[in-house]
């Protein structure tokens, strides 16, 4: 069985918003009242009963200070990255 490398791609990606000085949140950790609830609420797909937890979350603000929230989901194996539908 392969392993998945998932733990040190985390750690990198985490290593790299910390050096840019991000407020990022990991996994379970509260972000904004409504993104948080919108996780929760949204059916996970491995349970499907909600509570989905992202890797990290951040909310990021352009120079026009809108906000717009960034998800970041990691990976470790191949073939993870997508999913496709029966059409490819």
């Amino acid at each position: 069985m392969t392993q998945s490398i998932e733990p040190n791609i985390a750690d990198l990606a985490n290593g790299w918003m910390k050096s840019y000085g991000l407020d990022y949140k990991l996994d379970q950790a509260n972000l904004n009242s409504e993104i948080d609830k919108v996780l929760n609420d949204y059916k996970s797909k491995g349970v499907g009963k909600g509570g989905n937890r992202p890797g990290a979350k951040l909310l990021l603000q352009d120079k026009n200070l809108n906000y717009f929230p960034i998800l970041i989901e990691y990976k470790g194996l191949k073939g993870k990255l997508e999913k496709l539908n029966t059409n490819g």
